[in-house]
C-alpha cells in the first residue's frame, strides 16, 4: 500500500511541477507590464510547494514516520485547492479537479493502510 501512495505523491509532485512551468510560461510570453511579474511569483509558488510534496514523498518512501503527517496535511491541502476547479464552468476543469481529488483521498487512504502490520 505504501508503494502506491508513494506512487500517487510522485504524479502529483510532477503534476504541479508542470503546471507551474506551465503558468510562468503561458504569462511570460505576452509579459509587457510589471504587474504580469505576479504570475512568474506564482508559478514559483507552485514549484516549491511540488518539491515540499516531492520531499516528503521521499521521506514515505524511505518509511519515515516523521513523513507520515505532512503527507497526509498535503493531501487534505490539495482536496481544499481542487475545489475551485469544481465550480468551475468547462468540463475539462472539472475533471481535472475531479481527478485531483481522487488522487488525493487515494494517497490518504492508502497512506493510512500501509500503516497497518499486515500491509
Amino acid at each position: 500500500m505504501r508503494k502506491f501512495a508513494v506512487i500517487i505523491g510522485w504524479i502529483e509532485s510532477l503534476g504541479l511541477i508542470g503546471y507551474g512551468i506551465a503558468v510562468g510560461l503561458s504569462h511570460t510570453a505576452g509579459a509587457t507590464n510589471v504587474g504580469s511579474n505576479v504570475h512568474l511569483i506564482q508559478a514559483g509558488i507552485y514549484l516549491i510547494f511540488a518539491s515540499c510534496i516531492a520531499l516528503v514523498t521521499l521521506g514515505v518512501h524511505k518509511q519515515s514516520s516523521l513523513a507520515r503527517t505532512p503527507f497526509f496535511l498535503a493531501q487534505i491541502f490539495l482536496v481544499i485547492a481542487a475545489r475551485p476547479l469544481l465550480s468551475a464552468t468547462s468540463s475539462l476543469v472539472i475533471a481535472v479537479g475531479i481527478g485531483i481529488v481522487v488522487l488525493a483521498v487515494a494517497g490518504s487512504i492508502l497512506l493510512l493502510l500501509s500503516s497497518r502490520p499486515d500491509a
